[in-house]
């Protein structure tokens, strides 16, 4: 990754976006919010400067849910305000994400009714994308809204709804989760 970040600087614009989301994505993934969200920012900076705002969205996206995985309520809830600057890019799957984190923080932050709402949404924007991975993504946290508003049974729903499509995407862990 560094090596690759090193070499970005002579790149286009559309390119240095794109690693500074693979950047974000890295650091989200490994629980380090502070150069999760320092890659986000440059990468805005870079479509900012550019007018190349393709990845904007992403990488918001990257840094909401890096902030959330540390429990950086605050941060989590500056950023996806910030989303909503480019919400005119915003693609079918992208709304399922930024509603999907909706949900996350409101479960965070005890609000089991905001979080069971955008979840739904979340749900409903996944499936009209077409993608199965993310509408296991959704179920299993509607699944989990469920239980906390004490509702088994149509957690238990869900859950069952899950199980076929993991195994059609292959996904083991997803899978298990399940």
């Amino acid at each position: 990754l560094r090596n690759l970040l090193r070499h970005a600087a002579h790149e286009q614009p559309l390119e240095r976006t794109a690693l500074k989301t693979v950047e974000s994505m890295y650091h989200m993934l490994n629980a380090d919010a502070g150069p999760c969200v320092k890659a986000v920012f440059d990468g805005l900076d870079i479509g900012e400067e550019t007018g190349v705002q393709l990845w904007s969205y992403h990488l918001l996206s990257n840094g909401v849910a890096g902030t959330l995985g540390v429990g950086d309520l605050d941060t989590a809830g500056e950023l996806l305000e910030k989303m909503q600057d480019y919400e005119h890019g915003a693609r079918t799957l992208d709304r399922s994400l930024y509603h999907y984190h909706c949900a996350w923080l409101a479960m965070l932050r005890g609000d089991a009714d905001t979080a069971r709402r955008e979840q739904r949404e979340a749900l409903f924007q996944a499936e009209a994308a077409g993608c199965p991975f993310n509408v296991v993504l959704c179920r299993l946290a509607l699944a989990q809204v469920l239980v906390e508003q004490g509702e088994m049974d149509r957690a238990a729903m869900e859950l069952r709804k899950i199980h076929p499509i993991t195994r059609s995407i292959n996904n083991r862990l997803l899978e298990y989760t399940s």
